[in-house]
């Protein structure tokens, strides 16, 4: 009975003291984070050599960094520090797509969109779901003249969640319809409890741009 409770106790001061060692482990961070929107080359230099991103319990508030305020720091120090991201989160992360997100933001700023797209797969598989990551792997696409895998992607993103234009993505204005209109087939492959609001809403679209047969054969 007394060996329990004292493992008890044991158990209860050894949370608290994980808790303490979190809590001041992130007050430490966050002026960090903060100072890259004053000094983005100076807080881009601190955030490279911290050692704050080699401790696990940083893993989950590292995520609280705004990438884009790296677009302002020298590239070889963004894409150092994205790299460490990356580490720690896939380490620490590793069922989640934001490791593997800032493993493929690294190897854009070095222009490595090879890598960056085999990288953004290892995303994908994580978070199949998600409109951002598709269109993400749109524009790499595009960027490497898969065209048509690209407007596969955008209609994956469109029926995933409609009206979402993160990141921008320019194709030729018809395509664009296409993408639109795949979109409603997608999401009503996708959701199937949306199916018919889907299809109403892609029959509707078609009948105004006077495709009326089209219409009819998707109430069928």
């Amino acid at each position: 009975m007394g060996s329990a409770r004292a493992l008890l106790i044991v158990a209860v001061v050894a949370a608290a003291a994980v808790r303490l060692v979190t809590f001041s482990l992130q007050a430490s961070w966050r002026p960090l984070v903060a100072s890259l929107a004053r000094d983005p080359a100076s807080a881009c230099q601190a955030l490279e050599r911290t050692p704050l991103l080699d401790l696990p319990p940083m893993a989950g508030a590292s995520r609280t960094l705004r990438t884009g305020a790296l677009k302002e720091a020298p590239v070889e120090c963004a894409a150092a520090v994205l790299r460490r991201l990356a580490s720690l989160q896939q380490r620490w992360l590793p069922l989640q797509a934001v490791g593997h997100l800032n493993g493929v933001r690294s190897l854009l700023v070095q222009d490595r969109v090879e890598e960056a797209g085999a990288e953004l797969e290892g995303a994908l598989l994580r978070d199949p779901t998600s409109p951002y990551l598709h269109r993400l792997s749109a524009l790499l696409k595009l960027s490497r003249g898969r065209y048509e895998e690209a407007l596969e992607e955008l209609a994956l993103a469109e029926g995933l969640a409609p009206g979402y234009r993160i990141p921008t993505v320019e194709v030729l204005p018809g395509d664009a319809l296409w993408v639109t209109l795949e979109g409603f087939r997608k999401r009503a492959e996708l959701y199937p409890r949306r199916r018919s609001e889907a299809l109403l809403a892609l029959a509707g679209r078609l009948w105004r741009l006077g495709r009326q047969e089209e219409a009819r054969q998707v109430l069928q």
